[in-house]
């Protein structure tokens, strides 16, 4: 779970809580949505799928997580009602070059009118890909 909000501080335009992106809303472009307001709830799996065998030779892993929530303009806009959902199915590897993940994320909104990402990404680290 995450949420945040500007407290009515008149956060300036550039410095909004953004969501999008590999990892947040992934079936959303990276910062599509922007507010003074969010909230999130997320839960995933991820999990090795081949035996650790030295560190010459790639581990790879399978992630399917999804998420609901959404960023508003302000925290009294904030409504249960209307929360985007989002899923992501990622295949990953750690490498001796660095992780390197491909991932498709699909994310609808409260008129379930959908969006859909593709990502390919090395040396980017993806949480359990950091160590064993």
């Amino acid at each position: 779970l995450a949420a945040g909000s500007d407290l009515h501080t008149g956060l300036p335009d550039f410095d909004r809580f953004r969501l999008g992106g590999l990892l947040s809303f992934s079936g959303y472009r990276e910062e599509r949505l922007a507010g003074r307001a969010f909230g999130v709830a997320r839960l995933g799996y991820f999990r090795a799928i081949t035996p650790h065998l030295g560190q010459l030779r790639p581990r790879y892993y399978v992630g399917l997580w999804g998420e609901a929530g959404d960023a508003w303009p302000t925290a009294r806009a904030a409504s249960l009602r209307d929360l985007r959902r989002s899923g992501t199915l990622a295949l990953a590897a750690r490498t001796p070059l660095g992780p390197i993940c491909l991932a498709y994320g699909r994310a609808w909104d409260a008129a379930g009118r959908a969006e859909e990402a593709w990502y390919l990404t090395v040396g980017r680290r993806l949480g359990s890909l950091e160590g064993e």
